[in-house]
């Protein structure tokens, strides 16, 4: 046992305060067990006091004097007695005085904890120390784990650095506890042992299982790199009801570590880390020293590539686009899509001056751009020192898939465990299509079917919101709206199923994009003579909204357009086939995309739609864009974060295995 003074933190009282020497039953000089004399109280814990003592060989040890829950403790300490691992601190026996008490031998270590290092370091801690003391103390726990043990009372005042020859080892101890909760009914108080500061929400419940130490060592990683606690607040009721119910801000976390501490502090324990060894492996990749990924002086960009990076324009314009892409996507389903029909119909509004206006715009920019690289390229180099930043942060992964170290190769005492090897991104995300490629086909059918359904239903009522922006009023005579609502529904309809089947057939699989822009060109001309062939057969002569009320440039081939302006059958082709052959419509179906309504992914079809129009106009024809692109996203399947580790889990354990 490892207590430096008597302001160690395990020595305090549930209060907050500290042991009075009065609380200590026996004092300096007594000899409570023979062979064992006591030279100091150092604390006082929810199951007894703790001595400092030397034996009449001169070892110092620390004596565990076992006073309440005599059975629990005992079982705990004998489970752990044979226990041997440089980063936990050894128990040696089990005495009984003669009064019949028991005491527990354990080892003495006046090193500091980690709760004054945290003390010493209100900030945060520096992240090479941050890595010793992760490493150490996850190295201790999954030995434990590996023997069937469950600490299950993780805390800083537990974790010490025994500092002897070279930059020391980190120990745990207090890991024989059998944590003890009860409901005392005379208080209606739920009593533990334990800090309800680093207690999983399970705890509650009932369970113990090892995902309670993985949470508390994801509560201590984000002290540790912050100075502060997750979940605090001005009562432990209040604390409590935070760690069931509120999330994590991780905005203080280096960005390299949030993801390892989001995952390890998941509410649902089946949504951690599986092992402590996977957590540890995911650290290590972003260890500072020997295993920090080496330094690659950046190369010299070509001219126009340099002149783009540093454009106070782009960079003011990239900068907006990331904060209203963080805007969006901490919004709901529901109200991203009412957003993105409000700023449809602005659209339509405005398309008439928008496109023209749109192109200028881009041409001069693109002149200003190319001036401006050439001047650079003429100008003296300027040598630039890039910005630091946290290691391999572009390489976070959003599913985390590492290798567990072997049982049987521990690392050095002290230092980062290094993985054999970490999956990449595309490695991830292909195995968990070979996953979802393994389903059963009822499970696929009943997928494919209830996509389909919903996609209709979608496009049905996105419809109807289009066809009243365009002048018609359902208090009219049905026929005066019924066949141009009908077209634009179907015609939205058989391309968001085209795209659905394709999409369920390349789910398995990443696959070749230039290949899958020329299926979805052929499918997007199928998709054109569908919209003519339902027209010719409804009878129907669509109409451009609104200020759309002509094409909006020049003469066009008479293969593609009347001279009404009204488009031929090429003309649907030609438009639906490039529209569809633009887009990566599959990124819109993919089970694996971040969230289920991408903002942008709609606001760039809506884009293309539109830019199309100048070339080869079609009556309504972003509409019909914009109605697929919502079905298609509200209707495929999507993964949520907690599906996708699982799956992440389950391909890389049974690639590993």
């Amino acid at each position: 046992m490892s207590h430096s003074n008597s302001a160690d933190p395990s020595s305090a009282l549930a209060d907050g305060r500290q042991p009075a020497a009065s609380r200590f039953r026996y004092a300096t000089g007594d000899r409570p067990l023979d062979g064992y004399t006591i030279k100091r109280g150092v604390g006082v814990g929810g199951f007894g006091e703790v001595y400092y003592a030397t034996t009449d060989a001169g070892k110092d040890v620390a004596l565990k004097r076992i006073q309440r829950n005599l059975e629990i403790e005992l079982r705990g300490v004998r489970q752990c007695l044979n226990l041997k691992h440089p980063n936990l601190l050894s128990l040696y026996d089990i005495k009984y005085d003669n009064e019949g008490e028991a005491w527990v031998v354990m080892e003495y270590d006046a090193s500091p904890n980690l709760q004054e290092v945290l003390e010493r370091n209100p900030n945060g801690m520096p992240l090479d120390q941050v890595h010793v003391w992760f490493d150490g103390t996850a190295a201790g726990v999954a030995h434990l784990h590996d023997c069937g043990i469950v600490h299950r009372d993780l805390k800083p005042g537990n974790i010490f650095l025994d500092q002897g020859d070279g930059p020391g080892t980190v120990k745990v101890c207090d890991y024989g506890l059998s944590k003890f909760i009860s409901c005392s009914r005379r208080s209606g108080q739920t009593q533990s042992v334990g800090t309800f500061h680093y207690m999983a929400p399970e705890i509650g419940q009932g369970k113990y299982g090892k995902e309670i130490d993985i949470y508390a060592l994801g509560i201590m990683l984000y002290e540790m790199l912050t100075g502060h606690l997750p979940y605090d607040g001005e009562s432990s009721q209040e604390i409590i009801m935070k760690h069931l119910t509120a999330r994590p801000d991780l905005s203080r976390v280096p960005s390299a570590y949030r993801d390892i501490i989001e995952r390890a502090l998941q509410k649902s324990p089946d949504l951690r880390y599986d092992a402590v060894n996977q957590m540890r492996a995911a650290m290590a990749a972003f260890a500072p020293g020997p295993h920090a990924k080496p330094h690659r002086p950046p190369t010299t960009p070509p001219p126009l590539a340099g002149a783009l990076a540093d454009e106070p324009i782009a960079q003011a314009v990239r900068s907006g686009v990331r904060e209203v892409s963080a805007r969006a996507s901490r919004l709901g389903t529901f109200a991203k899509f009412g957003l993105l029909v409000v700023g449809i119909l602005l659209l339509m509004g405005n398309v008439r001056w928008l496109v023209p206006y749109s192109l200028f715009v881009g041409f001069a920019y693109f002149v200003y751009l190319g001036i401006r690289s050439v001047v650079l390229a003429n100008a003296a180099p300027i040598e630039k020192i890039p910005p630091r930043r946290p290691a391999a942060e572009n390489d976070i992964i959003k599913a985390v898939a590492v290798t567990a170290l072997p049982d049987d190769k521990h690392p050095r005492p002290g230092y980062p465990a290094k993985p054999r090897r970490r999956l990449s991104k595309a490695e991830v995300e292909e195995r968990i299509r070979s996953v979802l490629g393994q389903e059963r086909r009822t499970v696929k059918a009943a997928d494919f079917t209830g996509s389909l359904i919903m996609s209709s239903l979608v496009a049905s009522v996105v419809g109807v919101a289009f066809l009243l922006v365009g002048g018609n009023t359902l208090q009219s005579s049905v026929w005066t709206w019924l066949p141009t609502y009908a077209w634009t529904t179907l015609s939205s309809i058989a391309g968001a199923w085209s795209v659905l089947s394709l999409s369920k057939m390349w789910e398995g699989t990443s696959g070749d994009a230039a290949l899958r822009r020329f299926t979805l060109l052929v499918t997007g001309m199928g998709v054109g003579l569908a919209s003519f062939l339902i027209s010719q057969f409804l009878m129907v002569r669509p109409t451009y909204l609104m200020e759309v009320a002509q094409p909006l440039t020049g003469n066009y081939p008479s293969a593609l357009h009347h001279a009404d302006g009204l488009p031929t059958l090429f003309g649907f082709m030609a438009y639906f086939g490039g529209l569809f052959m633009i887009i990566r419509w599959w990124r819109q179906a993919d089970p694996l995309r971040r969230v289920r309504l991408g903002f942008w992914s709609t606001v760039v079809t809506v884009a293309a739609s539109v830019a199309l129009h100048a070339l080869c106009p079609v009556p309504r024809g972003f509409v019909i864009a914009a109605t697929t692109s919502l079905a298609i996203q509200l209707s495929a399947p999507w993964l949520t974060a907690g599906k996708r580790r699982k799956l992440s889990h389950q391909a890389t354990s049974e690639v590993h295995a």
